[in-house]
């Protein structure tokens, strides 16, 4: 039915028919580098991927990880200063980022991402948690094939960078009517600002959890309602991301689940979708090493023949992979391996001494999937 009247008899004979383009068009969707904005399929060496975010729910901190699945440091509420309660960053084990302001050069767009949840302190830090896991409930691409390393922990997110954009095969098309021969009118089509949404809620196999518009770090456009309107806002319609055949592209940061693809959702066009490719993903899975805080405890050590002394220690035994001990010291990490401890020899070992650091996994990847196959 109509939105308005049309005429003033026989009203039941008119449809109103929603917007369409009168030549061909597109929704332009791709992934950028994450630190030049160029193209990705046209730029040799180019990186969507920003960061790697993991969920880390023992220690109750969000760990980040390079493009490449390098250990940086995490983001957790503790102690400042003033004895208030503040969200801070910690290096990992054998990160090149001791300082949080340091991450900026190595990836501007997760230090915007970070110092935005950073700003909303523990109450914010802590939704946000809540929000990741109810997010990742809703997606599963693969279903009980997962063999990942989300099996044992958090599930990795890819922090990426995409741009998106409004096309049309050559210039607007005008009105041919007799009474626009001698002068023609704009055609509105190109200024005319088209809804864009993205995320599909109730897809299995859309992986998106959130998006930044833009640089606003401040706030988060959330596939998934939250309740909230200051930093997790629902997507809704995509009523704050519009574009027009005439206006510039739409930058976004996208927080997703990699092995799911992302819909884009107009009123005019097919829904796209894109996937980031897997050169960018599967291998910096596989080198990422999972950190968990230990300590204060006591631990011996039994002297290597070849190599550093083994940390005689307790630690999880069920999940495969390479287990190992990691100390800071100054500016500088110490890695031993680890060895769970005979409790019908006690005191094992030599030295023993009052340690706190990290136990860390590595492998956890390529060891789950060795476990399921």
């Amino acid at each position: 039915m109509p939105d308005e009247e049309v005429g003033e008899i026989e009203q039941d004979r008119f449809a109103q028919l929603g917007p369409r383009l009168l030549q061909p068009g597109r929704l332009a969707f791709h992934f950028v580098d994450g630190r030049t904005g160029q193209e990705v399929d046209v730029t040799a060496g180019a990186n969507p991927v920003c960061a790697w975010l993991i969920h880390n729910r023992l220690d109750r901190s969000i760990a980040c990880y390079g493009p490449e699945g390098a250990a940086l440091g995490d983001i957790r509420v503790v102690v400042g200063a003033s004895g208030q309660q503040e969200v801070g960053w910690n290096p990992l084990p054998g990160s090149p980022v001791p300082n949080f302001a340091d991450l900026a050069d190595l990836s501007p767009h997760a230090h915007g991402f970070l110092a935005g949840v950073i700003r909303q302190g523990p109450f914010g830090f802590d939704a946000l948690r809540r929000h990741l896991d109810t997010a990742l409930a809703g997606i599963d691409p693969d279903g009980p094939d997962d063999a990942g390393l989300a099996y044992f922990f958090g599930r990795p997110l890819a922090l990426v960078r995409a741009e998106l954009g409004l096309e049309m095969c050559g210039p607007a098309r005008r009105d041919v009517h007799w009474r626009t021969i001698f002068e023609q009118p704009e055609p509105e089509v190109g200024r005319y600002q088209w809804r864009v949404r993205l995320g599909e809620a109730a897809q299995l196999d859309d992986g998106l959890v959130g998006y930044v518009l833009g640089n606003d770090y401040d706030h988060l456009e959330t596939v998934l309602k939250t309740g909230r309107d200051d930093y997790l806002r629902w997507i809704g319609p995509g009523e704050r991301l519009k574009l027009s055949f005439d206006g510039p592209r739409a930058q976004v940061t996208l927080l997703l689940d990699a092995r799911a693809a992302v819909h884009a959702t107009t009123e005019i066009l097919p829904v796209g979708e894109v996937f980031v490719p897997q050169q960018f993903t599967d291998a910096a899975v596989e080198a990422m090493a999972v950190a968990f805080r230990a300590g204060p405890l006591l631990a011996p050590v039994e002297p290597g023949t070849s190599g550093p002394d083994t940390v005689l220690a307790p630690h999880p035994a069920s999940a495969t992979g390479t287990w190992s001990w990691a100390q800071r010291h100054g500016d500088t990490w110490s890695r031993s391996p680890m060895s769970a401890q005979d409790p019908a020899v006690w005191p094992q070992g030599v030295g023993p001494r009052i340690r706190s650091g990290f136990v860390v996994l590595d492998d956890a990847a390529g060891a789950s999937r060795d476990a399921e196959g």
